[in-house]
């Protein structure tokens, strides 16, 4: 039987490590990373088709010459709005696409 003996290196089996752990630790972070942009990103995508859903309701509101005070309750209505985001997104619309606060953030 044949015995291959080395000598045992400390300091390199140490950097070894320490180079194996940083890149697994930035594979990780990369993908959480990723995971909360793609996730930020579907939010603020969601968000964004409710306020253009929310202008769409409102311009055909006022077509039937609804008051102010309908197109109000039917957004909250349709869209689950508070009555101060409603009253919010009814004047940024009426003042042409100024940014309205809603829970999830400013709106644009």
């Amino acid at each position: 039987m044949q015995v291959i003996l080395t000598e045992y290196d400390e300091d390199w089996h140490i950097e070894n490590e320490k180079r194996d752990s940083f890149a697994e630790g930035m594979e990780l972070g990369q993908r959480n990373g990723m995971e909360i942009g793609q996730r930020k990103g579907m939010e603020l995508g969601v968000q964004r088709a409710k306020e253009e859903a929310v202008k769409i309701l409102i311009a055909i509101c006022q077509e039937f010459y609804l008051s102010p005070e309908e197109i109000k309750e039917k957004i909250k209505d349709k869209y689950n709005l508070t009555e101060e985001e409603a009253k919010a997104a009814l004047e940024a619309y009426e003042s042409h696409d100024v940014p309205f606060q809603t829970e999830e953030g400013i709106n644009k």
